[in-house]
């Protein structure tokens, strides 16, 4: 198993996550509570997933559902509940990516964002999005209902299946991505994105300066 700090996604490579914050973003009309199961569990599962892989700052869940906020018991498990718009599949992606990207400005970086959605590899303007944030040094991790066909993007560093993170259980060790059969050429890539965004960053203090 994968630890934060050794996984294939571009920031823990670099960077300490076990105790940096966590924000979870949770479609729950695309990965529903498993049958039997109630919410306040179901967090508590998600936590101990996140745990066994090291993350052990700060967690905070947030919820997209259709129902509204009173029928569930989301303040006894400390989730922050957001309304889906009915039938309107691209404004709840413009809704989840807005509120991951927004959660991220709000917090400094290196920090952990999770989004959970029925399948990943669909959702084309999350990828593009992770591919921002990790950039700026936030670290991308996934769940979704589906088994994947397709190899994850880079820029994810771990990833779950639903059933499997609603049960507690561990991620993917480690996920499939798409440099995966080119491990070092990879490594190299990423070293070379990294340390071209660290002398932006320096040429850009010099210049505030």
């Amino acid at each position: 198993m994968l630890g934060p700090g050794s996984g294939h996604g571009r920031v823990s490579k670099y960077f300490d996550l076990s105790k940096v914050e966590t924000g979870v973003f949770w479609n729950m009309a695309e990965c529903p509570i498993p049958e039997g199961m109630d919410i306040t569990t179901l967090v508590g599962n998600i936590t101990k997933s996140l745990k066994a892989e090291g993350f052990n700052g700060r967690i905070t869940v947030y919820a997209y559902d259709h129902i509204s906020h009173e029928e569930r018991s989301y303040n006894d498990a400390n989730v922050i509940a957001s309304r889906l718009h009915s039938g309107d599949a691209d404004a709840n992606l413009r809704l989840t990516i807005s509120s991951f990207l927004c959660w991220a400005l709000r917090r400094p970086a290196p920090a952990n964002i999770m989004v959970i959605v029925k399948d990943i590899t669909v959702h084309s303007g999350i990828i593009r999005a992770f591919d921002r944030v990790t950039r700026k040094r936030y670290n991308c991790m996934v769940a979704q209902q589906v088994e994947s066909r397709e190899p994850f993007d880079d820029s994810i560093d771990k990833a779950w299946l639903w059933d499997h993170l609603a049960f507690g259980k561990p991620a993917l060790s480690p996920p499939l991505t798409s440099s995966s059969t080119s491990h070092s050429q990879g490594d190299k890539s990423m070293q070379t994105q990294f340390m071209e965004l660290k002398l932006k960053e320096i040429s850009s203090d010099e210049a505030d300066g």
